[in-house]
Parts: C-alpha cells; structure tokens; sequence
C-alpha cells in the first residue's frame, strides 16, 4: 500500500515571483535559468530511457507509456496504458505586494 504524502490535502498557493523583493526575486530567476538546464538534460535522458526499457520490456510505445520518476533521487518507471496526463497544478495566486 502507498503512504500518503504529507502535502495530500493542502491548498498550494501560487506565487508570482515579480512581486518579491529585489534579492529573493534574484535567487528565483537564478534557481529557475538552472533548473531549466536540469530540466532540458532529464528530458533528453527521459526520452532515450523510454526507448532502451521499450525495447528490453518489448512494448510497444505506440500502444504504451513509459513513465518515469526521478522523486527523492531515485530513479522508477512504470508502464501505463493510457497516456501520461501530467500533475494538477493549483491556480491560488499568492503576492507580496
């Protein structure tokens, strides 16, 4: 059975990083030119997993999904039948001004 996150049930609020002082707002847009690169090589590396587990599974990616996992730094796949509809996001906006 899996356990229940901590954050289950919790109502995120949206922050619009434009509204935050000068040195925070510095530090987000650091973070995120960052994360970007990060997010660019997991894509690279999530599309040519997808490939090389399809073939060792034998499934067939037209039919399948391969979905990958990259939480806590370990990394998961599962194989799903329907198509991977992504996380809900919240629309709370949240603002320092």
């Amino acid at each position: 059975m899996a356990k229940m996150s901590k954050g289950e049930g919790l109502m995120w609020n949206e922050v619009d990083p434009d509204t935050m002082p000068a040195a925070e707002s510095k530090l987000y847009k650091d973070y995120k030119a960052k994360q970007k690169i990060a997010s660019e090589a997991a894509d690279k590396f999530n599309e040519s997993f997808k490939k090389l587990a399809a073939k060792k599974i034998a499934i067939n990616l037209d039919k399948q999904s391969i979905l990958i996992s990259h939480r806590f730094g370990k990394l998961s796949f599962a194989v799903s039948d329907e198509p991977d509809k992504g996380p809900k996001s919240s629309k709370n906006q949240f603002s320092f001004k």
